[in-house]
């Protein structure tokens, strides 16, 4: 059964090996790998599809943000900032940020797993 299938296509893999794969293609020592991102789907029978989108020049980044003005800084510096309400004395959120304690579950709520007996 399995045993010999088994032998059969390792035979036949063998035999491929020592003889050369019909089909096999050598890799190009001198192609160029591109550099940064790149973008693929793979494919049922084939290596698939690869794109590596070429990185914007200098000049293209710096023409197209030459309309942004000052005023529309995007950087958290110009950005305010308000600190948030401290949490209510005594509450579970206290209890959690300053201490690390988990309250308990509500019985019966969605995240009560506790096992009862």
């Amino acid at each position: 059964g399995n045993t010999v299938l088994a032998r059969l296509l390792l035979d036949a893999v063998e035999k491929d090996i020592a003889g050369g794969a019909v089909g096999a293609v050598d890799a190009d020592p001198e192609a160029k790998v591109p550099k940064g991102p790149a973008f693929g789907q793979a494919a049922p029978v084939g290596s698939g599809n690869v794109l590596h989108p070429e990185a914007p020049t200098a000049a293209e980044l710096l023409a197209a943000n030459a309309d942004n003005s000052d005023e529309d800084d995007p950087t958290p510096a110009a950005l305010p900032i308000e600190p948030r309400p401290a949490p209510e004395a005594g509450s579970s959120a206290e209890s959690l940020f300053k201490s690390g304690l988990w309250p308990a579950p509500v019985k019966g709520r969605f995240d009560d797993v506790r096992v009862t007996p």
